[in-house]
């Protein structure tokens, strides 16, 4: 017997892909500008922290400043009982170190109810303190804020009432 014509197919070849180049460039490329994305932003968040707590500081230091002036204009308001009139608007720096960089205003207002007996005094002490006054370092701080990114203003009012002795 005669065997049968057995027609044989040749097998394909297999073909092998070149492997792909470049997907790891571009997951780098990726990965890197996403950090830098996240850098910048942390970086931004602690320039804003720092400048925040530089503000703070400032405006605590206008605070004591505007209480010294405060003080003073008690000072001033109670050891003259005599009179009702109040002393002159006086500006001035306070002359502790830390806060020589702040101008202080004090104002003094006095209202006298003359029908009471006995004579009833009023007084209100008001205390600016800015860290750009008005009119250069020896203006005022009572005046319309001069404003600006590190601009810094505190004011302070005390009220009291005395009668002359």
């Amino acid at each position: 017997m005669k065997p049968l014509n057995q027609t044989h197919a040749k097998p394909t070849p297999v073909k092998y892909c070149a492997p792909q180049r470049g997907f790891s460039i571009v997951a780098a490329i990726f990965l890197l500008v996403v950090l830098s994305g996240l850098g910048a932003a942390m970086v931004r968040f602690s320039t804003i922290q720092h400048t925040s707590a530089a503000m703070d500081e400032q405006g605590m230091r206008a605070y004591q400043a505007a209480r010294a002036g405060i003080e003073w204009g008690l000072h001033l308001s109670l050891n003259d009982t005599a009179t009702s009139a109040c002393f002159p608007e006086v500006s001035f720096n306070p002359p502790a170190p830390q806060l020589n960089e702040f101008r202080t205003t004090v104002t003094c207002q006095s209202v006298q109810y003359a029908g009471a007996n006995p004579q009833i005094i009023v007084r209100r002490i008001t205390s600016f303190a800015c860290n750009r006054p008005t009119g250069g370092a020896t203006g005022t701080c009572n005046g319309p804020a001069v404003g600006g990114q590190d601009y810094v203003r505190r004011d302070l009012q005390a009220v009291f009432q005395m009668s002359p002795r």
